[in-house]
């Protein structure tokens, strides 16, 4: 009875009712009109959470990394001596020559990172440790790892340190031309970054490892939070891989890189 009574508009059931001439009650016009502000608010949240933010990630990080290795190299660490440089021609044509200077993919660059990438790959497959499950995923599967990550650490020093020895006597070259490359190194990661991004887009959208992949139908989205949620390939986790066996054992071996430079040539 009471919903018959505010479907004639008797009551109030809703926020709104029907006038005794039939007209709509000014509330219902205002209602949609409330509805058309938060429809509106939330494509402009969206937006801005999935496409603006992402894309000014992957725009942005890049950069600057490349303008805080120029700042240190090339403006003696001082941003006033840069914003000097970069006001010349402007800011993007700055940002553009810098890139432009720097030798992605050299011979150097590719013959170091490709060595140590088929390293740390060996590592990771063939040092013994137990294997351990990670949590469950949304979709019910549980991903296995190998812990060996602290092995292939101490293996990788221990060889670093060794080479860093033996380098020298064998070729005549030492272990800081990371160091005098480093531009090289990092313009090259770049761009094998995004390749590797590329194919992993590709990958989690026609050939997933497992149930937990899929689309948000926002491509520059997928490209930045991944179509998958574990990539594997060839039975390789790519992210312990990535992140841990090349990511995180990276850090401290340029630190002792760096710091050789410093006790070699008094930088």
């Amino acid at each position: 009875m009471q919903r018959q009574r505010v479907l004639n508009g008797e009551v109030d059931g809703g926020g709104w009712k029907k006038a005794k001439n039939g007209a709509v009650d000014n509330r219902l016009l205002e209602s949609k009109e409330f509805q058309q502000t938060d429809d509106d608010s939330s494509l402009l949240r969206r937006f801005f959470l999935r496409t603006f933010v992402p894309l000014f990630l992957m725009t942005f990080t890049p950069n600057i990394v490349i303008i805080l290795w120029y700042t240190a190299v090339h403006c003696d660490g001082s941003f006033v001596q840069l914003f000097q440089i970069l006001s010349g021609d402007g800011f993007l044509a700055g940002v553009a020559r810098i890139w432009a200077d720097i030798h992605i993919a050299s011979p150097v660059a590719v013959m170091v990172l490709v060595g140590y990438l088929v390293w740390a790959l060996i590592l990771m497959i063939t040092v013994p440790g137990p294997m351990v499950e990670g949590p469950v995923t949304p979709n019910g599967n549980i991903p296995r790892y190998r812990d060996n990550g602290f092995s292939c650490y101490l293996i990788t020093m221990i060889s670093f340190a060794v080479l860093a020895v033996l380098l020298p006597r064998w070729t005549g070259y030492s272990v800081t031309i990371v160091y005098d490359h480093f531009d090289e190194f990092l313009g090259t990661l770049t761009v094998f970054s995004h390749l590797l991004c590329i194919f992993l887009h590709v990958k989690g959208l026609l050939w997933p490892s497992t149930s937990d992949c899929g689309t948000s139908g926002n491509v520059i989205f997928d490209y930045y939070w991944g179509t998958e949620l574990y990539p594997r390939v060839a039975g390789v986790d790519i992210k312990v891989f990535t992140n841990c066996r090349f990511g995180m054992t990276v850090w401290p071996l340029l630190v002792a890189i760096f710091a050789l430079k410093v006790i070699l040539d008094g930088i």
